[in-house]
């Protein structure tokens, strides 16, 4: 973990995808499931790394059976599953509502991606067990727009992290 917290900042600098999904795929990062705090119901944001202004990271401990709303992003998502299976649901918005574009089942190591560009999507964890994710946010975002379902337009919310 520290040989990732120690690189990430100079892979961030020079702005190349390539290099961060470089970055995850070589990271051995033994995971401390004492870093998470835990929910029964939900997901914590458990915070790694926070440099104001460049990158936030973050691994995020996913109760069973738990999900984020759809949401976007007003930046750089890249992720890497650590431990579990959970499910990407990626959506376009035409004006009105929302439209499924895919859905993806993620597994241990699996390595992805997104921005506003690409689309707003939730993470869903459909297993009986926790599930653990690290998340490479950039630059880092205070807030996002959530839908509460395909039909519905979306609101502002801020984002609330569970340890700093």
């Amino acid at each position: 973990m520290n040989s990732l917290i120690k690189n990430v900042g100079k892979i961030v600098k020079m702005r190349s995808n390539k290099e961060i999904f470089r970055l995850l795929a070589n990271a051995n990062f033994p995971l401390k499931k004492d870093l998470c705090k835990k929910k029964s119901n939900s997901y914590t944001r458990n915070i790694l790394q926070n440099i104001k202004n460049e990158y936030i990271l973050m691994v995020i401990c996913w109760a069973p059976h738990s999900k984020s709303p759809i949401h976007d992003h007003n930046c750089q998502c890249f992720y890497k599953v650590l431990e579990g299976s959970i499910v990407e649901k990626r959506y376009i918005e035409d004006g009105k509502k929302l439209t499924k574009i895919s859905k993806t089942s993620l597994g241990n190591g699996s390595i992805g991606h997104i921005n506003d560009d690409l689309g707003v999507h939730l993470m869903e964890n459909i297993t009986n067990d926790y599930v653990y994710t690290l998340h490479l946010y950039i630059p880092p975002y205070e807030t996002c727009n959530i839908y509460p379902s395909v039909d519905d337009l979306s609101q502002k919310k801020s984002i609330l992290y569970d340890i700093s």
